[in-house]
């Protein structure tokens, strides 16, 4: 393999700016239940990603909610380097996740991931945290820190979700 293809194939996520824009921008119409599937795919159309958490982001937004686990464990089995990247916790963290009480694991994701350096609150006891929007989210915030709903809508699913 050549220098050049290993360097492109360890090369970071690129994002079109002005269409993570146009993404920010439709967020702020979409209903609440919308936006975690709408971010996910106008990331995934925005960024040059790896073609697993490409896929993943469109078959998460076709798929029932029941299915999203499963979903975004596959996409982060398949862009391990990716989900390291995005959280320092990696996959060690899915182990202490599994373990913990329901009400402990978003402070748990949170710390593992280190979400606050995305700009990402400690959510509240409960709060649904998407593994995928973690993925993307460390591709968006570096792109511009004024993105943070983008960011936000990523990482929290929101209300009870249904398919656009």
């Amino acid at each position: 393999m050549s220098l050049l293809l290993v360097a492109a194939l360890l090369a970071p996520p690129t994002c079109r700016p002005p269409d993570l824009v146009k993404v920010a921008a439709a967020l702020e119409a979409a209903p609440a239940r919308h936006r975690h599937l709408l971010a996910l795919v106008g990331v995934a159309e925005a960024c040059a990603l790896p073609a697993a958490v490409a896929r993943a982001a469109h078959d998460r937004a076709g798929a029932p909610p029941g299915q999203a686990a499963a979903l975004e464990a596959r996409a982060i089995s398949q862009a391990v380097e990716l989900w390291n990247a995005a959280c320092p916790g990696g996959i060690k963290l899915f182990a202490k996740l599994a373990a913990a009480a329901p009400d402990q694991r978003p402070p748990l994701f949170h710390a593992g991931c280190q979400l606050d350096r995305l700009g990402i609150p400690l959510p509240a006891p409960g709060t649904e945290i998407s593994p995928l929007g973690v993925m993307l989210a460390a591709v968006v915030h570096p792109v511009d820190p004024a993105l943070g709903p983008l960011v936000q809508a990523l990482v929290f699913p929101g209300p009870k979700e249904a398919t656009p």
